[in-house]
């Protein structure tokens, strides 16, 4: 994809946007690349896809904007390649654009250099794009990962040979900040020769 995609909405809690497809459910993606700039404020939004259940060798270029609304209250998953990935294994997907994150909810949101939300196994994934997060005024937590913004995961995962050189921007002095260089929050991933 090559082409520039907006997509404003209402209903933030089913619509999915990505450079490609929207909602990969029950796909495999594979060396698919996005160069289109991504503006969005829907739930599920990602420069190459808005949420993948299998995805490897993908790689966004394109400026992705999750964007403000005072009517956003849904969780909100925003990455450089997927807003939310729930396959076992990534592997081999970079992110290239800037990441622009200017968003309203009531609830948790994921913001990922390369993913948002991952629960999976991630190996060989970077992201040298900017991510810069201005004043959001969440009332729940906000989770920001130069790679994943967050891991959930109930079983044991890994982050492999990863990077991030990326710098990030966060204008927020709330609490429930979480960022990190690689990771902004891990519940069960362990990381290993990785760096930011």
């Amino acid at each position: 994809n090559k082409v520039d995609i907006k997509c404003d909405t209402l209903n933030y809690a089913t619509v999915y946007v990505g450079g490609l497809i929207g909602n990969a459910n029950g796909c495999t993606m594979t060396n698919c690349r996005n160069e289109g700039n991504i503006t969005s404020n829907a739930a599920y939004v990602g420069g190459v896809v808005g949420q993948a259940e299998a995805i490897s060798g993908c790689v966004n270029s394109g400026i992705v904007t999750i964007t403000t609304s005072s009517d956003t209250v849904k969780t909100a998953y925003c990455g450089g390649v997927a807003g939310n990935v729930t396959s076992s294994t990534i592997s081999n997907c970079h992110n290239n654009g800037a990441i622009y994150i200017n968003k309203k909810s009531s609830s948790d949101s994921y913001y990922g250099g390369v993913f948002g939300l991952a629960n999976s196994n991630v190996s060989n994934c970077s992201n040298t794009g900017a991510i810069t997060c201005a004043v959001m005024s969440n009332t729940k937590s906000i989770f920001v990962g130069g790679i994943v913004g967050c891991n959930t995961s109930s079983s044991e995962v890994t982050m492999l040979n990863c990077y991030n050189e990326g710098d990030i921007v966060c204008m927020e002095d709330e609490t429930n900040r979480y960022v990190g260089g690689l990771l902004g929050y891990d519940k069960r991933m362990s990381i290993k020769n990785s760096y930011a």
